[in-house]
């Protein structure tokens, strides 16, 4: 495979001034980078990072930060409903702990979990933080499933 150009970015740059140098050691000719990384992009006053769609992940508990400052755009899609989202959740169950685009409202109706089995796990922090009795959940999972049988 032949690369013309490689460009990198990150937050702030610290990464790729570390990667971009790592990769010219490599062999890679003509890597450049976005200098001061896509937050600078975000907040340069002339184009307000205005080519950046969605939020830009980071790894504090802000979880994502708005970068374009033109026109929000909201790329990502709920894990349940595929609606437009980005509100960011850990799966319940906590051997699974996966993150997924959640909406509030399909958060409380999965009980915070991308599956069935995370669902019923019988450590699932969700039914814990709510209290929730093993005959409400039972009904939850049942309209799930007539939920499911219907499409």
């Amino acid at each position: 495979m032949q690369i013309k150009k490689l460009i990198t970015y990150c937050t702030g740059g610290i990464r790729c001034e570390k990667f971009s140098g790592w990769l010219v050691k490599e062999g890679f000719k003509d890597v450049g980078q976005l200098h001061g990384g896509i937050v600078t992009y975000g907040q340069d006053p002339e184009v307000q990072g205005e080519l950046w769609d969605g939020q830009l992940y980071v790894f504090d508990e802000r979880i994502g930060i708005p970068v374009n400052q033109k026109e929000h755009v909201i790329v990502g899609k709920d894990y349940f409903s595929d609606e437009p989202c980005e509100r960011y959740v850990n799966c319940a169950n906590p051997f699974c702990n996966k993150k997924i685009l959640c909406s509030e409202e399909n958060e409380h109706k999965y009980m915070r979990s991308c599956s069935h089995e995370c669902r019923t796990h019988e450590r699932n922090r969700y039914v814990k933080q709510h209290n929730l009795t093993e005959q409400e959940v039972a009904v939850r999972l049942q309209l799930i499933e007539q939920e499911v049988q219907v499409h």
